[in-house]
């Protein structure tokens, strides 16, 4: 045993830096993922509370405005092809919204009203050989009312009687408008034979194609924005802008339109995507069909962009209308 105790180990200091170091990285690691994860809930919850009172405004339904724009949408959902009311059709650069079979069958159904027979069905046929202003305005009740139904509106078929106003458009030329009623019309024209060879347009399979042709009816401007849910109309947009794609290879020089949207029109236009995500809206100006745009998921903006539009002349109209407007 010596005469003096023995000396405490000392705990070498060059082991603890790496230690500290490391500890201290490891706490600002957490703290940056605890920062980014408080954003991300903030962010989240503001989403969700925006999302919520946009979503929670009770808007009164639209009416279409015919000489102005109109957006309207057709319930189209992807997916449900052999049972959608409507399809929209393009060629020529241009789209078109035509009644399938399925449409036309639905609207006539005896289900719904002893007006949906098929004798009342053949007169309106019958109407649109001969006199199609005459047709699509003995049409236009009958599909509303199947479209208010498949949106499961109460008293869809109530207000369709034989009594119902109807005002058949006619150019000065013609007399002007007629003013008489759908029992009048259904008189009119029951009994005459539909021509067969007019009986609709065509869209589908050719022979040899293994498809079944299918049948559909293309629809004028005015009948769509009459028998369609409105979704915006030419109030909703503040301003409007294009930009022009140059020509490629593969396809021809296309056009991204961008419509500015008021608080209103956001408002409205996040209601219907939210509800209606893979159908199309289509755009109706001055008593034509402008373009159509399918809408693929829930859109909370302020700018709309419709893109891959080849129809300069209606790009550049519609532009021209809102940013004349307002």
């Amino acid at each position: 045993m010596g005469l003096f105790p023995k000396e405490q180990e000392a705990i070498p200091t060059g082991g603890m830096i790496p230690l500290r170091m490391a500890l201290t990285r490891e706490k600002g690691t957490r703290t940056l993922i605890l920062l980014l994860v408080t954003i991300a809930v903030v962010w989240y919850a503001v989403g969700f509370a925006m999302d919520k009172q946009l979503l929670s405004k009770h808007w009164f339904p639209l009416q279409p405005d015919m000489a102005g724009l109109t957006v309207v949408g057709t319930l189209n959902s992807r997916g449900n092809y052999d049972s959608n009311t409507f399809k929209i059709i393009t060629e020529n650069k241009s789209s078109k919204v035509a009644l399938t079979e399925v449409g036309w069958n639905r609207a006539f159904d005896e289900h719904n009203s002893p007006l949906c027979s098929e004798k009342n069905a053949s007169a309106i046929q019958a109407a649109l050989d001969v006199d199609g202003q005459a047709g699509y305005a003995m049409l236009e009740p009958f599909v509303r009312a199947s479209v208010a139904k498949e949106m499961n509106q109460p008293g869809a078929y109530k207000n369709l009687s034989r009594e119902m106003p109807i005002t058949v458009e006619r150019t000065k030329e013609e007399g002007g408008a007629e003013q008489t009623t759908l029992g009048a019309l259904l008189d009119k024209y029951s009994g005459q034979k539909a021509d067969a060879g007019e009986k609709s347009d065509s869209d589908g399979g050719g022979s040899g194609s293994g498809k079944e042709v299918e049948h559909v009816k293309t629809m004028t401007a005015d009948s769509v924005a009459n028998t369609c849910p409105v979704v915006l109309t030419g109030a909703h947009f503040s301003s409007a802008s294009y930009d022009e794609h140059p020509a490629t290879v593969f396809t021809g020089k296309s056009f991204t339109v961008h419509l500015y949207m008021t608080p209103e029109g956001r408002s409205r236009f996040f209601q219907w995507s939210h509800d209606h995500v893979n159908e199309h809206v289509v755009l109706l100006l001055n008593h034509q069909v402008a373009m159509a745009g399918r809408i693929t998921q829930p859109l909370d903006v302020s700018d709309w962009e419709i893109s891959n539009i080849q129809d300069e002349e209606s790009v550049k109209a519609l532009v021209a209308y809102v940013n004349k407007i307002h």
